[in-house]
């Protein structure tokens, strides 16, 4: 058996036995033995044995060292994945003071009760007519060009000329929002509590 370790040789192991100093008590002869290096770790109760080449378990890289040494754990993260919409639905569905199950075309699906669904379902018909105006057209919020948007401000509906500020009806033209605005005036009214 090959190892660097000799007995009464001081050692170290940051993973394992962090910030503590250890010394190599025995070093078996059997030739069979896996784990011959026997070292016991300042105010560390029993014994703990080493392959020859310093490893704690054969499935690991050796952390057994004749000098003291530092772990750098650099990018290393334990963060919790971010909260999925089905997670939160499946949390929220069982709190029956502030959600309920609406159907829609034959689907249950989970609404607030602090907005009907068919304020929902209004701004979903709205959006799908936004795209439909402004022929595929995507507001860049980055730069700076006008972009024609639709909001409410004091209970009304309004139409506003912003640049960077982001909104969910923004139109490419001032005479697309206009006729928009006129046109769907009903799906406005319904959807202002989301706008």
């Amino acid at each position: 058996m090959k190892t660097v370790f000799k007995e009464g040789m001081e050692v170290y192991d940051q993973l394992n036995f962090p910030n503590k100093k250890g010394v190599i008590v025995e070093i078996s002869n059997e030739e069979n033995d896996p784990y011959p290096v026997e070292v016991s770790f300042e105010n560390e109760a029993g014994r703990n044995n080493y392959t020859p080449d310093g490893r704690f378990s054969k499935k690991h890289i050796p952390t057994l060292s004749t000098k003291p040494y530092e772990i750098v754990l650099e990018g290393f993260e334990q963060k919790a994945p971010p909260l999925t919409f089905e997670k939160a639905e499946k949390k929220l569905k069982y709190d029956r003071d502030k959600y309920a199950y609406f159907n829609l075309e034959g689907i249950n699906i989970l609404y607030p009760k602090s907005v009907s669904p068919e304020v929902f379902e209004a701004l979903r018909q709205l959006v799908i007519l936004r795209d439909y105006y402004n022929e595929g057209w995507q507001p860049d919020w980055e730069d700076d060009k006008n972009k024609f948007c639709i909001s409410v401000e004091k209970e009304k509906l309004c139409l506003e000329l912003w640049l960077n500020t982001s909104r969910v009806l923004a139109f490419k033209s001032h005479e697309i929002a206009y006729n928009f605005l006129e046109e769907q005036k009903e799906l406005l009214e319904k959807a202002k509590p989301l706008l």
